[in-house]
């Protein structure tokens, strides 16, 4: 019932392919009955051998290693690449180290505002989840963590799970550069992370905001006058 690919095959004490190694069945068990191992030889002698490994796997582990050196420059993280990241996730080189790629964030999302990265982003952080507000608003529902199996994506309450922190462009801000009265970013902030002067100018109050792209998303002037950037995270626990 706890995994989380629905990998458990009860009826044959084993799971299918889709097992991600999260280790919950594990630390469900009352009776603590389960072991993270290798898979079973399917023959009628592999209860007389000893465990090991065949040169087969030998061989398949050491061209591993072979392509992941190879490959190594193309894994890299590309610089300057900061995308947002759903509310929640660890610090960039945690969450790259940690997600799977499952893509289980950007199922769930019901404002469908996470979507996997392109290839051209770089083979590291291809197909890992990223927010474009400008597309779609996070709605904090915090349903990405909650199906997350491996904590890259860790379950803290908001505004602790931040996503970035709004920042306006005063010359492209209506209220700001015109003087229009608009204030469209401090009507959808969730937050009241938007403040306005005796001048109907809108500022962000960084403490408050978590960067959901509510503003950015509902921002009348293109491009948005107000955006949302990445900001630094602590380096949460996958416990938290």
């Amino acid at each position: 019932k706890i995994c989380p690919t629905a990998a458990a095959i009860p009826s044959e004490s084993r799971t299918s392919q889709d097992c991600l190694l999260c280790g919950r069945c594990s630390e469900i068990c009352p009776v603590g009955q389960f072991n993270l191992t290798r898979p079973i030889i399917a023959n009628a002698e592999a209860k007389d051998q000893k465990p090991g490994f065949t040169r087969r796997e030998v061989l398949r582990a050491g061209g591993a290693l072979v392509l992941a050196g190879a490959a190594s420059p193309l894994l890299a993280r590309p610089t300057g690449a900061s995308p947002l990241r759903p509310p929640g996730a660890l610090e960039e080189f945690d969450f790259l180290s940690s997600c799977s790629r499952c893509g289980r964030c950007i199922k769930v999302c019901p404002s469908e505002c996470i979507k996997p990265m392109p290839l051209k982003a770089g083979a590291a952080m291809f197909l890992t989840p990223q927010i474009i507000p400008r597309q779609n608003r996070c709605e904090l529902c915090q349903q990405c963590q909650q199906v997350c199996p491996t904590g890259a994506i860790a379950k803290i309450p908001i505004p602790q799970a931040l996503i970035g922190r709004a920042v306006i462009d005063h010359n492209r801000c209506l209220g700001w550069s015109e003087g229009k009265l608009c204030l469209v970013c401090k009507e959808q902030c969730p937050q009241h992370a938007i403040e306005s002067d005796l001048l109907h100018r809108p500022s962000v109050t960084k403490n408050l905001c978590v960067g959901c792209g509510g503003c950015e998303n509902a921002c009348p002037v293109d491009p948005a006058a107000i955006v949302v950037q990445p900001q630094a995270k602590r380096r949460h626990g996958k416990s938290s």
